[in-house]
C-alpha cells in the first residue's frame, strides 16, 4: 500500500516541504562540500521511505548540534553544584566531628568532677 495519499497536489506540497527542509538541514551540518554533495545524490535516488528515516536522521543531528552548547553548560553546572555541595557536606562533617569532641570532652570534665 502506497503512503501517497489520492490528492496528487497534497502528495506533491508535502514533498516539495520536505525536500526544502532537507535542503536546510544538509547545508548546515557540519561536514564537508563533498559529504553535502554525496547526501543530494543520495537524495534524488532514495525512495519515500527512505528520505522520512533521512529527514529524521538529519533532524537529530541538527537538534543534537542546536543544544550542544546547552547541553555542556548544564554539565558544566552541575559539576559546579556537585563540588559545591561535597565542600559544603565536608566542612559540615568537620563542625559535627568538632562539636561531638566538644561534648566528650565535657562529659569527661564531667565524669572526673564526679569522680573527685
Amino acid at each position: 500500500m502506497s503512503n501517497q495519499t489520492k490528492n496528487p497536489v497534497a502528495d506533491q506540497a508535502v514533498s516539495v516541504q520536505l525536500g526544502f527542509e532537507m535542503g536546510v538541514l544538509i547545508s548546515g551540518l557540519k561536514v564537508s562540500d563533498d559529504v553535502k554533495e554525496a547526501l543530494l545524490i543520495l537524495l534524488e535516488q532514495a525512495t519515500s521511505k527512505q528520505l522520512i528515516e533521512l529527514h529524521k536522521a538529519l533532524q537529530q543531528a541538527f537538534l543534537m548540534e542546536a543544544t550542544k552548547e546547552v547541553d555542556e553548560q548544564y554539565e558544566q553546572k552541575l559539576r559546579e553544584l556537585v563540588k559545591e555541595f561535597e565542600q559544603k557536606n565536608s566542612e559540615a562533617e568537620v563542625e559535627v566531628e568538632r562539636e561531638l569532641n566538644d561534648i566528650k570532652n565535657e562529659l569527661k570534665a564531667k565524669d572526673n568532677k564526679i569522680l573527685i
